[in-house]
C-alpha cells in the first residue's frame, strides 16, 4: 500500500497500492499513520511523497469503490481525507511532492 524509507533525516514514503495508486479509505488511512509516524520522528526533518509506480503518482479517488459506499461510509471516507489532507498540509517539517508520473483529479 505504501512503503516509508528513511534516507539520512529524509523521510520517504511511496505510493505503491496497485498501479494507479487508486485512493480509497484504506490509503488514507495508512498514509495518515505513516504522516504521524514522520510528525513525531525527531530524526526526520523533511519528507518527500513519491509514488512506486513511475506511470502513476495516483490517478485520484477510487471512484468504483467509493460508489458502492453508503453514506456513512462515505462520510467517513471523506473525513478521513480531509484530516490527511489537513495533516499533510500542517506538517511541522518541509514536504515535497515528487510527482513521477500522471495526478489525475485528486490524485
Amino acid at each position: 500500500m505504501i512503503s516509508l524509507d528513511r534516507q539520512k533525516n529524509v523521510a520517504v514514503l511511496k505510493l505503491d497500492r496497485s498501479t494507479t495508486n487508486a485512493i480509497n479509505l484504506e490509503l488514507v488511512e495508512t498514509l495518515s499513520s505513516a504522516l504521524q509516524e514522520v510528525k513525531h520522528d525527531p530524526r526526520v526533518r523533511a519528507l518527500v511523497l513519491t509514488s512506486a509506480n513511475n506511470k502513476f503518482f495516483s490517478i485520484g479517488f477510487d471512484i468504483p469503490e467509493l460508489y458502492d459506499l453508503d453514506r456513512s461510509e462515505f462520510e467517513t471516507f471523506y473525513r478521513e481525507f480531509n484530516n490527511l489532507c489537513l495533516d499533510l498540509y500542517t506538517l511541522p517539517k518541509p514536504v515535497v511532492a515528487s510527482l513521477n508520473g500522471h495526478a489525475i483529479a485528486g490524485g
